[in-house]
């Protein structure tokens, strides 16, 4: 591995070093797979301290671009799928923008709720400790101590009955997917929602997997219309369905529930998307809590509620997959940072997150009343839909517009939207009508002046009768 630093640069060592090993696995390099030489062996070889290439390699590690396995050393993680869902994350039907004053696509936190002050903290007093825990990498299931916080929190919060040894943790939902189709019988037949989040149908489909949309009604997936007898597996987004953010009742989780025990070789996967961000109403049990058959496989996310940038994201393995998990758990890499997975037990075990979902739950209801007040004054008769939870809503105008043209004109002002027709596989007439706007990064201040620029361009884009 040739790498060249410069100590004269007013660039960090370690930060160099980061960058040089990042742009190698990107220009392959780097291959996937291969192994990293020791932290020690490597600032031998550069004559640079221990600490730097620890910060590196735990800078890397945090992003995804190292796997660390026990006993063994780093290697290179497969990035071709995170790079190819970035590139599908960052395309627009409209003109490219070279920065974006307001992207309403993304699903971002607010950075003026992120409890710094609470972290710098947490993260100190770990320091401190100089425990040499803190220099050894997890299990491959993730830390002891945090699953054992996470199993409390979920049982708390979403009634979900997990043991910690149930806990797969990964930094994002495309990790734990890789892990999971190890675990079940090779290519299999998956259903998803459609429209839906369809950021991990790259990978299943390199995978052997056959992926088949099933349509959505207003209670979310449509049992009914969904081909349910040609699939092994249901993917689902019951409690704030993406990207509509409709509710799915409590009979028709049951009938999910009756279709999966029908067969041991069904699977249910539960993605308990911005569960937490409920606004009205009483919450439905997820159907983790009411599984009685052992078969679902129930995912959440840490970083929807604190930052994208901390990456932690989770797996509650079904007892029936853990002990296949344990004969192949040599298969797998470890991709979280030891000393994050410290903090945020630290946070979570001490009562902070609770107080931080307090906080954000009160937050978000009322920039997403604002949203509200601010489209109703352009447009009283607009249909706003998926307005009882989550971060985001879809906005439908009480007049018919030409999309392609007004997400192009918004496009070129710096602001980045889609309407639903870009979340679906097999889009419907008037998808095209409906646009979804993600507020949770949206600065408050900024919400009334963005509302006013969106309506400004569907005015002069609106279709007339002989269009």
């Amino acid at each position: 591995m040739l790498i060249h630093l410069d100590p004269n640069k007013k660039e960090a060592l370690y930060s160099q070093l980061y960058q040089a090993i990042k742009n190698q696995i990107h220009s392959g390099h780097l291959a996937a797979h291969q192994k990293l030489p020791s932290k020690r062996q490597l600032a031998k070889d550069l004559g640079i301290s221990l600490n730097t290439v620890i910060n590196a390699y735990d800078q890397l590690s945090l992003e995804g671009y190292l796997e660390t396995k026990p006993r063994q050393g780093y290697f290179v993680a497969d990035v071709r799928f995170q790079v190819q869902l970035a590139s599908e994350e960052a395309s627009l039907t409209t003109s490219p923008s070279p920065s974006w004053r307001h992207d309403l696509t993304k699903a971002e936190t607010d950075p003026s709720l992120f409890p710094y002050e609470i972290f710098r903290r947490l993260y100190t007093q770990r320091f401190d400790s100089q425990s040499p825990d803190l220099l050894e990498p997890s299990s491959v299931q993730g830390l002891a101590p945090l699953r054992s916080s996470l199993a409390s929190y979920l049982a708390n919060e979403r009634g979900v009955p997990c043991q910690p040894d149930q806990l797969i943790l990964g930094p994002n939902a495309q990790a734990l997917y890789q892990v999971l189709v190890q675990l079940l019988p090779p290519k299999r037949r998956i259903g998803i929602e459609d429209p839906g989040y369809h950021a991990q149908l790259p990978f299943l489909k390199e995978m052997g997997w056959q992926v088949q949309a099933c349509p959505l009604d207003q209670l979310g997936l449509a049992i009914e219309e969904a081909p349910l007898d040609q699939l092994d597996i249901l993917s689902v987004t019951p409690t704030h369905q993406f990207p509509t953010g409709s509710l799915m009742p409590l009979t028709r989780r049951q009938a999910i529930l009756d279709w999966a025990r029908q067969s041991p070789n069904r699977w249910i996967i539960e993605d308990d998307y911005d569960s937490q961000f409920k606004y009205s109403g009483r919450p439905i049990p997820s159907l983790a809590q009411l599984d009685q058959g052992n078969q679902v496989i129930y995912m959440g996310s840490l970083s929807r509620i604190l930052s994208p940038g901390l990456r932690i994201s989770y797996m509650v393995l079904p007892t029936s997959l853990l002990s296949l998990f344990y004969q192949k758990e040599k298969q797998f890499a470890v991709n979280l940072n030891t000393i994050s997975q410290y903090a945020i037990h630290d946070f979570i075990q001490q009562g902070h997150l609770e107080r931080h979902l307090n906080r954000a739950r009160s937050f978000y209801k009322r920039k997403r009343d604002r949203l509200i007040n601010a489209i109703e004054a352009q447009d009283p008769q607009a249909q706003l839909i998926g307005l009882d939870a989550g971060l985001h809503l879809l906005i439908q105008p009480s007049f018919a517009f030409h999309s392609q043209p007004f997400l192009a004109q918004l496009a070129q002002e710096g602001i980045r939207l889609k309407t639903l027709a870009d979340f679906s596989i097999q889009a419907q007439t008037g998808f095209d009508q409906q646009i979804f706007l993600s507020f949770s990064g949206l600065p408050m201040d900024e919400v009334d002046t963005l509302i006013n620029d969106l309506y400004q361009a569907l005015r002069q884009h609106k279709k007339t009768t002989k269009s």
